[in-house]
C-alpha cells in the first residue's frame, strides 16, 4: 500500500513538473493575479447567476506578459473571463486565454501592454451559488392609521470564493441564458 501511495505521488509531482517546466522552457514569466481591491457583485434571482467585477492592481511590464489565473474549488465559469484595464482600457489588450494541460482550473493570459508598472484592471466573469432573498417586517403604529415598511436581504455564498465587502447589486426579474453554468 505504501509503495502504491508512493508511486502515486510521484506521478502526481511529474504531472506538476511537467506542466511548469514546459512553462519555463518557453521562457514565460508567469505572474499570479494580485489580492482583489474591490468587488461588485449583480445577483441575478431567477438563475443561478451572478456577474462579477473584480479589481485588481497588476504590474505590468511593455511588451507581453503571463498572467495565471485559478479558480480551484470555485464555481467561477472559466469560458467568461474577461480582462480590461480601467483608466486606458486601449492600453492593455488580453491576446489569448490558454489552459494547462492536466489542470483544469488554471488559465494563462497573455496580455499586451503599452504600459509599464501598476494598471488597475477589472476582472469580470460569471460564477454560481450565490443567491439572495428578501424579507419584509411591517410594524404598525398605535393608532393603527401608518405602518413602518423595512425590508432586509440574505445573501447565501457558496460559489467557493470570498468577495468581502463587495458591491452588491440585486436583480428581479427572469433573464434568458443561452446556456446554463455547470
Amino acid at each position: 500500500m505504501r509503495a502504491r501511495l508512493f508511486l502515486a505521488g510521484c506521478a502526481l509531482a511529474l504531472d506538476v513538473a511537467f506542466a511548469a517546466g514546459s512553462l519555463e522552457a518557453e521562457g514565460i514569466d508567469l505572474v499570479t493575479l494580485p489580492e482583489r481591491s474591490g468587488a461588485q457583485l449583480t445577483i441575478y434571482n431567477s438563475a443561478d447567476l451572478t456577474l462579477v467585477r473584480d479589481t485588481r492592481t497588476l504590474t505590468l511590464k511593455k511588451g507581453r506578459n503571463r498572467l495565471s489565473f485559478d479558480w480551484a474549488n470555485t464555481l467561477i465559469d472559466p469560458t467568461s473571463l474577461s480582462l480590461r484595464a480601467v483608466k486606458s482600457p486601449e492600453a492593455v489588450t488580453l491576446l489569448d486565454v490558454s489552459y494547462p494541460p492536466r489542470l483544469n482550473t488554471k488559465a494563462i493570459w497573455t496580455v499586451e501592454s503599452d504600459v509599464e508598472g501598476e494598471v488597475p484592471v477589472e476582472i469580470t466573469f460569471f460564477t454560481s451559488g450565490i443567491s439572495w432573498r428578501a424579507f419584509y417586517m411591517g410594524t404598525l403604529s398605535r393608532d393603527e392609521k401608518t405602518m413602518r415598511l423595512e425590508g432586509y436581504v440574505r445573501v447565501d455564498n457558496r460559489s467557493g470564493e470570498e468577495y468581502e465587502n463587495a458591491v452588491t447589486r440585486l436583480i428581479v426579474g427572469k433573464i434568458h441564458l443561452l446556456e446554463e453554468i455547470a
